[in-house]
């Protein structure tokens, strides 16, 4: 089973499938020996056309994903609709997409009812609608489906669809997290600093301000170094917190930016970097608490090695 998805529910039993980066070019072979050998089963061209489609090799792999499609085999609906998602320069495509999306959906399909509920959301070859986008997002969450527990949460906090529910939006975005969502993680994380809908508590929400910003959510990066730098739920650090918000800023976060560039305004602050800085063997300069070009590149070079 070289191309066998691991996230679709028709695998036969022990099979954990692979991901589409891990796809190899010996799969294309063993797939179009068994789509050969069994023209009628639509799992054996859907995993062609997945064994393709991780090659490049877009129009055959369309080809498989149709025959598989016209089964009703629901994978192959969904591939084929976030092919037709995805592409740009025709609006008809979207069109395209929920009719695919919606066929795989009602299948019990759960990346399905996930991008059908975005597509309400967002109101993209569908009449907007907050109410679908909820029920879509439900059906797939409901499956243990990470993304629909996700954007379910999200709703509910901002109260779309929904009446406003932040104990809700706690629930979900922890199931999220457990799946390792990093945004998940991060939305966790704000709902604990802030006391909604969960008990207050700083350390909690560092704990998943870390966790997201390992995950690569750059925004937990900017509300962790906030926290180091109040002392909020952990020990003052105003060094971590400097390393943090120019780790985010490097990413393009602006909001670290700021908040760092309000750090180094500081003269008590920029004095205490530049101490750490000096005692660590970055930096030779005057501890005057002008932090500059100097004491800035000092920083940047204990960022690296760190």
């Amino acid at each position: 089973m070289l191309a066998a998805n691991p996230l679709n529910p028709d695998n036969p039993v022990g099979v954990d499938g692979v991901k589409f980066a891990a796809i190899d070019s010996l799969a294309i072979s063993a797939c179009q020996s068994a789509a050969t050998k069994y023209p009628d089963e639509p799992r054996a061209h859907y995993q062609l056309g997945r064994a393709l489609d991780a090659m490049g090799q877009k129009q055959l792999a369309l080809k498989e994903y149709f025959k598989a499609a016209d089964m009703g085999y629901r994978a192959a609906l969904f591939n084929l609709g976030t092919i037709y998602r995805d592409r740009k320069n025709s609006p008809s495509r979207s069109n395209d997409a929920s009719s695919l999306f919606l066929a795989s959906a009602r299948q019990g399909y759960a990346p399905a009812q996930f991008n059908l509920g975005y597509l309400y959301e967002k109101g993209r070859g569908v009449p907007q609608s907050d109410a679908e986008a909820v029920y879509w997002y439900r059906l797939s969450a409901d499956q243990g489906y990470r993304n629909g527990a996700f954007n379910l949460g999200w709703m509910y906090e901002k109260g779309r669809g929904v009446p406003q529910n932040y104990a809700q939006a706690a629930d979900l975005y922890s199931d999220a997290a457990h799946q390792g969502h990093a945004t998940a993680m991060y939305r966790l994380g704000i709902l604990y600093e802030g006391g909604m809908g969960i008990s207050a508590s700083h350390h909690e929400a560092l704990i998943q301000y870390l966790k997201a910003a390992e995950k690569g959510e750059i925004r937990a990066l900017t509300a962790a170094g906030r926290m180091y730098r109040d002392g909020q739920g952990v020990t003052k650090d105003v060094m971590e917190a400097a390393i943090l918000f120019r780790t985010a800023a490097a990413q393009g976060d602006r909001q670290a930016a700021g908040l760092m560039k309000k750090l180094f305004a500081s003269q008590d602050i920029a004095r205490e970097l530049q101490r750490q800085l000096k005692h660590h063997g970055f930096y030779d300069g005057k501890i005057d608490g002008a932090f500059g070009r100097g004491s800035q590149a000092a920083l940047g070079d204990f960022c690296q090695c760190g």
